[in-house]
């Protein structure tokens, strides 16, 4: 009887462990399938300055809207998007989005990015470089860079019941644009 019982025990154990594994794989393959569709710029702001008369801006913030598309017919919640934007390999900025349900279909998620002031005039000196490279026949790309991870937490469902677990799966995810410029 004691062997039947660990036996039943154990049959139990292994279905659950399956059934978690299970919807773990699904909120994976859900975030996976989320695909940023366009991007802009929406606005410009300063954040911080220097303790100056005038004040000199320190920081500057850049609001970028994301559209982004969920394939799928499910909802998904992230509970954070960490990001980092590199610009011919150089940081430049860093930033965090936490508490983000993305619906089925596309819609548009706000990110602020905030620059700092030396990596600004940096770009800037790029930029301004770009038409001299391309007249002595250089190359006048420029590679942006974003990587991060999406942390989603494993959220199982009965009928119309879902409980969020404090186990996430992240997901690591890099972007590159190259604009080639002229």
């Amino acid at each position: 009887m004691a062997g039947l019982l660990r036996f039943l025990v154990g049959l139990v154990l292994l279905a659950l462990i399956v059934g978690f594994a299970y919807w773990a794989y699904q909120g994976y393959s859900i975030a996976k399938s989320i695909n940023v569709k366009d991007y802009r710029v929406a606005g410009v702001g300063v954040k911080e300055h220097y303790s100056m008369i005038p004040p000199i801006p320190r920081t500057i913030t850049l609001d970028i809207i994301l559209d982004m598309e969920n394939p799928t017919g499910y909802s998904i919640y992230v509970s954070r998007i960490t990001y980092n934007v590199y610009v011919n390999k150089t940081f430049v900025a860093s930033g965090v989005r936490e508490g983000l349900t993305i619906y089925p279909g596309v819609q548009s998620v706000r990110l602020s990015v905030d620059v700092d002031l030396a990596k600004a005039i940096d770009l800037a000196r790029v930029a301004r470089e770009l038409p001299v490279k391309k007249a002595r026949g250089e190359a006048t790309t420029i590679e942006i860079m974003i990587r991060g991870n999406v942390s989603v937490p494993i959220t199982l469902s009965f009928q119309a019941v879902y409980i969020r677990t404090p186990v996430e799966i992240t997901i690591p995810y890099n972007i590159e644009y190259y604009y080639k410029v002229g």
